[in-house]
C-alpha cells in the first residue's frame, strides 16, 4: 500500500450561483478521490521498477475550464486550440497580470506530494465568474506554457529516496495538462457543480531504467521516453514520468 500523500485527487468545485445575466461563479477546491478510477491512454510504463517519488512539485500558472478544443487527441495529451469559453478558475498569485511566462518566472514551486488538506490550503482558491455552458476539458498550465514543448523554464522538481541524486530540477517538455471530462460538464445558472481532477503519484518513478529523456521541440507524446532522469544515459538510472489525470463532475442536489 502507498501512503496517502502519494495518492490524491485535485477537485475543482464549480459553485455556480446566479449573477448578473444568469451567470455564476467558479471556485477551486481540493478533496481526496479514488485513484483506482485513474486511466490514461498516453501514460506509458517505462522500464525499471515503479515507485512513488519522495518529492514532486511544479510551477503552476493557471487552471482553466474549457468548452472545447480543436485537434485535441489522446496522443497529443488532449491539448489543442481552445474553442468557445476558456474560463480561468485559478491563477498563481505570483504571476503578473498579463500571465506571461516572463511574469510567472518567479513563481514558487507547488508541492503536489502532500495530503489534500495541505494542497487545498496552499492553493488558496477564490471564486471566479462562470459562464453557463457545456465544458469538455480542464487544462492546467505550468510555467513555460507559452513556449510549449520548446520550454526552457525550470518548472518541475522531483526526488526519489533511493536515488543517488536526491533532487532533480528540469524544464519539462510538457507544460500543460489537458484532461477531458468523462461526460461533458453542463454548467447552468444557479447550479452547484463539482469537477474532480484526479492524479496518482504512486508509480511515476522508475528505478533501474534504461529510458532516454524526451527531446525539446518534438512534441509531448514521445513513446518510451521519460520526462526526466537522474544518472548517466546508457546505464541503469532513475527516471520519472508525469502522472496521468482524469476529470469527472457531479452536481449538488437541492
Amino acid at each position: 500500500m502507498k501512503t496517502l500523500a502519494t495518492r490524491f485527487a485535485l477537485t475543482l468545485g464549480l459553485i455556480a450561483t446566479s449573477t448578473g445575466c444568469g451567470g455564476g461563479t467558479v471556485k477551486v477546491a481540493l478533496a481526496n478521490g479514488n485513484p483506482k478510477a485513474l486511466t490514461s491512454s498516453t501514460q506509458q510504463a517505462l522500464t525499471g521498477t515503479s515507485a512513488a517519488p519522495s518529492a514532486f512539485s511544479v510551477k503552476l500558472q493557471a487552471i482553466y475550464l474549457v468548452e472545447d478544443q480543436e485537434d485535441a487527441t489522446a496522443e497529443g495529451d488532449w491539448l489543442g486550440s481552445n474553442v468557445g469559453e476558456a474560463i480561468r478558475v485559478w491563477t498563481n498569485p505570483r504571476c503578473g497580470p498579463d500571465l506571461t511566462d516572463e511574469s510567472c518566472a518567479g513563481a514558487d514551486y507547488f508541492d503536489l506530494n502532500r495530503a489534500t488538506a495541505e494542497v487545498n490550503a496552499a492553493l488558496n482558491a477564490q471564486a471566479a465568474v462562470a459562464t453557463p455552458g457545456t465544458y469538455k476539458y480542464l487544462k492546467v498550465a505550468l510555467l513555460g506554457s507559452q513556449q510549449k514543448d520548446n520550454n526552457t523554464y525550470l518548472n518541475t522538481k522531483w526526488a526519489d529516496a533511493d536515488s543517488s541524486t536526491p533532487e532533480q530540477e528540469f524544464a519539462s517538455v510538457q507544460t500543460e495538462w489537458g484532461v477531458p471530462f468523462t461526460t461533458p460538464l453542463v454548467v447552468a445558472a444557479g447550479e452547484s457543480v463539482t469537477a474532480t481532477l484526479t492524479y496518482d503519484l504512486s508509480a511515476i518513478v522508475y528505478r533501474g531504467s534504461d529510458a532516454v529523456e524526451k527531446v525539446s521541440g518534438q512534441g509531448k507524446y514521445q513513446p518510451n521516453k521519460a520526462d526526466d532522469c537522474a544518472g548517466a544515459e546508457g546505464a541503469p538510472r532513475t527516471c520519472i514520468e508525469f502522472p496521468a489525470l482524469t476529470a469527472s463532475a457531479s452536481k449538488a442536489t437541492n
